[in-house]
């Protein structure tokens, strides 16, 4: 019995010797063998984690991860403001429920493709958002493996490309509109000097021709028919230099070169007044008469479109031109008093002429911005950097 009492006692104080060395994980220490204490690693990987749910929820593309059974795990919080899902309940929920495309279901799903063994699918989509808009994205599937390198799910990231692809649109319009223009133009030119000019031209050959046959009679008649034929020729040759003028000037008006901008918008400003009756004034107040000679036709293009989409749509009965010289900057504003323009026109890819006045502000590095509403007039605002003369050549 004294035996079995001392056997049992040894193993008593064996227990409490261990427990004592079990220490609680905040008061352990760390030794050689274990440098980082287990709090230490605890910390570290709350910290890690912590890091990595930041990332992922402030990713400026939308992300979601789903099961092999394209059950949605979890999803960032950009996604959230895609304004795509059908349902903010996504427990339980396979990813085509909650967002549908064209792909889905079909063997064109790049999860679908992860699936069957891809490493990455990237693809467009085309989806309708909750507001009707329709809305295109880039997507990219990537599979998510274990350590041992098996599936266990796919992670796939969608951004949001509508603008990018409208741009490349407008761009694509533009330049199947500027070639259609200057083919149109080149017709045009050929039909005015034909038709004007050419029978201008005609109609005094012939006259030219008759003085030729009747130069030499004095009869009085023939004299009184030969003062007749001479005012003809000069009515002709009146009309011909009109003419020829005002092609010249549509083409290139000489006194954008010879006298400068404010010259040439003063002009343009009277020729749209004596044509569509509308009350233009002008407002300048540049430090330099002249400028940079790309930098004085991109502009007076612009307010050359600008007036004739007055012209067209407005409905106005005034406008407003002003140029204004602030900090090297030079702001155009192009204002009307009409019927103004609907905010979806801006953003048309078919609006040519809005494209063409906008890239002609890109290629001076400068911006171009459009504000009206419908009752409320239209203003058109560019804002251009005033470089001097040599660098805008280089950097042009």
């Amino acid at each position: 019995m004294v035996k079995i009492r001392n056997k049992n006692k040894k193993k008593e104080q064996n227990v409490n010797r261990s427990l004592k060395v079990r220490k609680p994980i905040k008061k352990r220490k760390t030794s050689k063998e274990y440098p980082v204490s287990l709090k230490q690693v605890v910390e570290k990987l709350r910290k890690s984690e912590s890091e990595l749910e930041q990332i992922f929820n402030t990713a400026a593309n939308a992300m979601w991860v789903l099961n092999t059974d394209f059950n949605v795990i979890r999803m960032n919080e950009t996604f959230w403001y895609l304004n795509v899902l059908t349902t903010h309940n996504i427990k339980d929920k396979k990813c085509y429920e909650i967002f549908q495309s064209g792909l889905c279901n079909t063997e064109k799903c790049p999860l679908k493709k992860i699936v069957q063994g891809e490493e990455s699918v990237e693809c467009e989509i085309e989806k309708n958002k909750i507001d009707g808009t329709v809305a295109t994205f880039l997507v990219k599937a990537v599979p998510f493996r274990s350590l041992d390198g098996s599936l266990v799910g796919i992670v796939e990231d969608f951004r949001d490309i509508t603008k990018l692809k409208l741009a490349e649109e407008r761009t694509r319009k533009l330049s199947q509109r500027l070639i259609s223009v200057i083919e149109e133009e080149r017709a045009r030119i050929s039909r005015e000097l034909h038709d004007e000019l050419g029978q201008s031209l005609t109609s005094i050959k012939m006259d030219a021709s008759w003085l030729r046959d009747h130069i030499f009679n004095n009869e009085a008649e023939d004299r009184t028919s030969l003062k007749k034929i001479l005012n003809g020729m000069c009515d002709s040759i009146d009309r011909l230099i009109d003419d020829i003028r005002e092609v010249s000037f549509e083409l290139r008006p000489s006194i954008l070169d010879d006298m400068g901008l404010e010259a040439a918008v003063l002009w343009l400003a009277e020729e749209f007044e004596s044509r569509s009756k509308v009350e233009c004034i002008t407002l300048f107040d540049l430090k330099k008469k002249r400028l940079a000679k790309h930098l004085e036709t991109s502009l007076y293009r612009i307010v050359q479109e600008s007036l004739t989409n007055v012209a067209r749509h407005a409905n106005a009965n005034h406008v407003i031109i002003k140029a204004i010289e602030e900090n090297d900057t030079l702001k155009l504003q192009i204002l009307d008093d009409g019927i103004g323009i609907d905010p979806k026109k801006i953003l048309d890819p078919h609006a040519v002429g809005i494209a063409g006045m906008s890239e002609r502000a890109k290629i001076l590095f400068g911006n171009l911005n459009i504000k009206g509403e419908p009752g409320k007039g239209t203003q058109v605002i560019v804002e251009v950097p005033l470089l001097d003369e040599q660098k805008q050549k280089d950097e042009l």
